[in-house]
């Protein structure tokens, strides 16, 4: 059996007020934030391997691709996703392993979500 936990990330300008027609307009601070898109699927595909910046087997528990360049281990990968997207990491991991999510406790009810304040209005 495989399954895979697949995780992309789409590059977007922040605000509209960033030019995106100048030339490295990605390099600036403050000038983009990302997208986050996560499946589950049985099979990878080309598509896959070439474009998700994460993928994690569920079945061995092992690391399949982090483009983030990250040290982290299947552990604290699986952790971020079980906390922000458990519709889709407990019930997969409860029919492979249940002993498994012993190591996390609960799930988080309602999805991390981090604010950026970074571009708010204050009043004079």
């Amino acid at each position: 059996m495989k399954l895979y936990l697949v995780a992309y990330y789409f590059q977007r300008p922040k605000h509209n007020r960033v030019r995106t027609n100048k030339a490295g307009w990605q390099n600036q601070p403050n000038a983009v934030s990302y997208d986050e898109q996560v499946a589950i699927t049985k099979n990878l595909n080309n598509r896959d391997i070439t474009m998700a910046k994460v993928i994690l087997d569920m079945v061995n528990k092992k690391i399949v691709k982090n483009g983030w360049m990250s040290s982290a281990d299947f552990d604290q990968m699986f952790a971020y996703y079980y906390g922000n997207y458990p519709q889709y990491t407990k019930e997969v991991m409860q029919q492979l392993d249940p002993s498994y999510l012993n190591k996390f406790g609960t799930a988080a009810q309602t999805p991390v979500k981090t604010i950026d304040t970074s571009g708010s209005i204050s009043s004079v």
